[in-house]
């Protein structure tokens, strides 16, 4: 169902060293818990600009010096760091709703397909400013409790939320088992 061609491919998949289609991200957050255990103690040594220094340079030399697919941790390491800045920002600052309105009426722009098919320059989704840049002032206007973003506290949205990794895991064997199924013939 997740399309492993190879021994080799499942057993990236099993060791978490590189995930397959839909899985791509587990391997990816896996190993950076493991590199946050160090950041962590390099951090509580009391050198917190030298682990976000010694971080970049990590995702630096591995993007340089491996040959890694865009489905890996030095793709995405950027987006755990600036979360994790995230929790340093104080969340009590009042941002006006009209900018939650036009950062939402802007959503179709930070859509990568969207851009494309306007014919507009897209780079890869992992540095592409745009692409990237969109959900990290999203969630930080949400981390600010910007007004427009007020509805994602009800329980509905909080609900969805829990449920969206797991729904995104299994949508596709459902894909595949309802593709195979003959339906009308």
């Amino acid at each position: 169902v997740y399309g492993f061609d190879s021994t080799r491919q499942l057993m990236a998949n099993l060791f978490l060293v590189q995930g397959t289609a839909v899985l791509w991200s587990i391997p990816v957050e896996i190993q950076f818990y493991v590199l946050f255990v160090g950041l962590w103690w390099v951090y509580a040594s009391g050198y917190p600009i030298c682990a976000l220094i010694g971080l970049l340079a990590i995702q630096a030399a591995l993007l340089v010096l491996t040959d890694t697919s865009a489905y890996s941790l030095p793709y995405w390491l950027h987006f755990f760091v600036i979360g994790g800045a995230a929790s340093l920002i104080h969340p009590n600052i009042k941002v006006p709703g009209w900018i939650g309105v036009v950062t939402l009426c802007a959503l179709p722009l930070a859509l990568p397909e969207v851009r494309r098919m306007l014919s507009w320059t897209v780079l890869p989704n992992h540095y592409d400013p745009i692409t990237a840049g969109y959900p990290i002032l999203l969630f930080v206007l949400v981390l600010w409790g910007t007004s427009t973003f007020r509805f994602l506290a009800h329980p509905l949205p909080r609900y969805l939320g829990k449920i969206s990794f797991g729904a995104y895991l299994l949508h596709w064997p459902l894909i595949a088992v309802i593709g195979k199924l003959d339906i009308g013939g």
